[in-house]
């Protein structure tokens, strides 16, 4: 079995249970997926299996997420699951308007500070590990990109919106700088991934649902990745990890190779030489 599936997450297991659970289903060892979700988050999560778990990193580094923030408090992990650190009573929201212009402020390219709960490693340690045992650290910041940021609904104190954001962004940490923004203490209360890539939430399927029958040719899954085709006798030339000199100009970078309408893998080319990277072989 060579593809991707579309799962979607149901709260309450880890990325990795997902995993081990889709290897029970589908009698299959060789299974990875592609962009971590927290336990407490639920929504898109693309796996690969066989051959195609070669490709999870040239899948679409592009997200989107449903959120929703509370105001009043702000905690230590950005969610409402963790350690309040800071309350605030007997606030009052913005206006519509101001929400959206606030909103506005914060798309394209940001500089945020990733959580202390976070997997990101300090000095070759694990962020939420240090924190769980209460040691003193500093997390620098980093540059993200976001391209969408959309309110949804307003309450009497919480709000919901849609992002399109680029690897790299904490919506925990946007939570707490949204908050911050308005004056008011908040954090993410509930977090739902609605596309990663090509993959969207409303083609998923469920881990009950999950059958052979619902693979996704790895190819389909690339096509952000420009195609070159290959004769047959470098088809085989480049399944055997040879390079092949092209007649035609084409730009340096990577590409979908196939022959006779066949995936190969993928190809890099450079000085007009397509080269192997991966070979699906």
């Amino acid at each position: 079995m060579n593809g991707f599936f579309n799962i979607f997450k149901p709260r309450g297991k880890t990325s990795h249970d997902v995993v081990g659970i889709a290897r029970r289903i589908l009698h299959e060892k060789k299974i990875g997926h592609s962009g971590t979700l927290d336990p407490d988050t639920d929504g898109v999560l693309p796996i690969a299996v066989g051959k195609s778990t070669r490709l999870i990193d040239f899948l679409p580094s592009n997200k989107s997420y449903r959120f929703e923030m509370i105001f009043g408090f702000e905690t230590d992990t950005g969610d409402s699951t963790g350690k309040i650190l800071r309350e605030c009573e007997g606030f009052e929201l913005p206006s519509r308007e101001s929400i959206i212009e606030t909103l506005n402020k914060f798309i394209g390219e940001i500089d945020q500070v990733p959580p202390k709960f976070s997997a990101i490693k300090i000095n070759g340690r694990k962020a939420y590990e240090m924190a769980r045992k209460d040691i003193d650290f500093e997390i620098p910041s980093r540059r993200v990109k976001i391209d969408r940021l959309d309110l949804l609904r307003i309450d009497q104190k919480s709000i919901e919106c849609e992002i399109d954001c680029w690897k790299g962004t904490y919506i925990r940490s946007l939570c707490i700088d949204l908050g911050r923004e308005f004056g008011i203490p908040a954090t993410m209360n509930r977090l739902t991934r609605i596309r990663s890539g090509n993959f969207s939430i409303e083609d998923s399927i469920h881990l009950e649902d999950l059958s052979s029958e619902k693979i996704i040719a790895p190819e389909k899954c690339l096509e952000h990745i420009p195609r070159i085709d290959l004769t047959e006798d470098r088809g085989r030339a480049f399944l055997n990890g040879l390079s092949t000199r092209l007649n035609h100009n084409y730009n340096v970078g990577k590409y979908r190779v196939f022959c006779d309408g066949s995936f190969l893998g993928i190809g890099i080319i450079k000085d007009s030489e397509i080269f192997p990277y991966v070979v699906l072989k």
